[in-house]
């Protein structure tokens, strides 16, 4: 089996490594795996895989530490690296990388490389439709010479733009009622994959993601790598109270009073879907040749809005804030900062009403693999949370 993994490097992607290489332990010989992905601060692609593939022989691969070293030579034998470039003119890849992916064979083609930024400026957008709506053409002009048996792509589940209620995962946004540009970049992506498709007669697959959170299946449970979204958002409070607080070692014992009125819509929730699961049940569907094409990847369980700001709040052990369901006009400094930093970002996701992803057509796949999306419910996101707090929200790495 020969599988094609673009964004390996990322938070989805690499789990969708790590189970790629799980399901397939045993007969390893039997693998190659062709990972596309960018060197970075001058260390090159293959240095960047050393530390992720000997972290996930430590964790998901349950490689003890005498066998670790063993593992990690079987596996490294069974991967390709391949720098590339999705801004870039033919990938930016060379004539004889070409010729060599044009005389094999890939059965899964994943692509999970994008840029995520909820930003909204003329400089963010350029970029976002560049890396994710250009760069996905600029994939599918590659392909269009390989020989695929399949072509799975990671989407967003916020491509549906505004909307409230029932939403299937082929809906098409047709009132340009978008959040941000990345929800926008993310859809016309879809759309050109689904056309070409249809002209090439290409087998594919799209996923439709939530806000991705840490592990809820493999140990350590919570584990993350991105600190973005819910994450970030707590990481703004975390700085916020290390400016009152000054001593890492006090961070979390000293009670500090923050008084920000919050915009929140209360009827509504966050939808987090755990990373380990979604890698899981996206290389299932391929493994399992699942009937359909497109998916929500979701959770069955919004945390309502009140619960996560009071989980993530209670666990900086900061108080003096309120939940409002409009703007504050008389803002204060703080209020100031937030609505104009992460407040900008975070809060047109929690200010709209309930939204329900259609997921049904995973019902089948679920019974077939034993496990469903384990439930975003206070008990696993306060595991979330508890994980990300013990690294500080990754402040120090920042």
């Amino acid at each position: 089996m020969r599988i094609a993994i673009t964004g390996a490097t990322g938070l989805l992607g690499r789990h969708l490594l790590f189970e790629v290489l799980e399901k397939n332990f045993d007969q390893l010989e039997n693998l190659e795996v062709i990972l596309f992905g960018r060197p970075q601060n001058g260390i090159s692609l293959k240095d960047r895989f050393d530390h992720i593939v000997s972290e996930g022989i430590a964790d998901y691969l349950k490689g003890g530490k005498e066998d670790r070293e063993e593992i990690k030579k079987r596996v490294d034998k069974r991967l390709v690296f391949i720098p590339f470039d999705l801004t870039r003119y033919k990938l930016g890849l060379f004539p004889e990388v070409v010729q060599y992916l044009q005389k094999c064979k890939i059965d899964y083609f994943f692509h999970a490389a994008a840029l995520s930024d909820f930003r909204n400026s003329p400089k963010i957008t350029a970029m976002l439709f560049n890396t994710n709506l250009d760069g996905t053409k600029r994939i599918l002009d590659l392909i269009k010479d390989l020989q695929i048996g399949e072509f799975v792509y990671t989407g967003s589940a916020y491509s549906a733009g505004f909307v409230e209620g029932g939403v299937s995962p082929d809906f098409i946004n047709t009132s340009g009622k978008f959040r941000n540009p990345y929800e926008r970049s993310k859809l016309e992506a879809e759309i050109s994959i689904v056309q070409f498709a249809r002209e090439h007669n290409l087998r594919y697959r799209i996923f439709r993601l939530t806000g991705i959170g840490g592990r809820l299946l493999i140990e350590p449970i919570g584990k993350i790598t991105k600190y973005d979204i819910f994450y970030g958002w707590a990481l703004f409070f975390f700085r916020q109270k290390m400016k009152r607080v000054k001593d890492i070692a006090n961070i979390y014992a000293e009670r500090v009073e923050m008084p920000i009125r919050i915009k929140v819509n209360l009827r509504g929730g966050m939808n987090v879907v755990p990373v380990d699961y979604a890698a899981k049940v996206i290389y299932a569907a391929s493994l399992h040749n699942d009937e359909h094409s497109h998916y929500h990847l979701v959770n069955d369980i919004d945390i309502p809005n009140a619960e996560h700001v009071k989980i993530m709040l209670e666990a900086l052990n900061i108080h003096g804030w309120t939940l409002v369901e409009k703007e504050p006009r008389d803002k204060n400094p703080l209020e100031l900062l937030y609505y104009r930093s992460v407040g900008n970002i975070f809060t047109p996701y929690v200010a709209t009403g309930p939204v329900k992803y259609n997921n049904s057509n995973l019902a089948g796949l679920h019974k077939k693999i034993g496990y469903n999306c384990p439930p975003m419910d206070e008990k696993n996101f306060k595991k979330l949370i508890h994980y990300a707090k013990n690294k500080y929200f990754d402040s120090l790495a920042v």
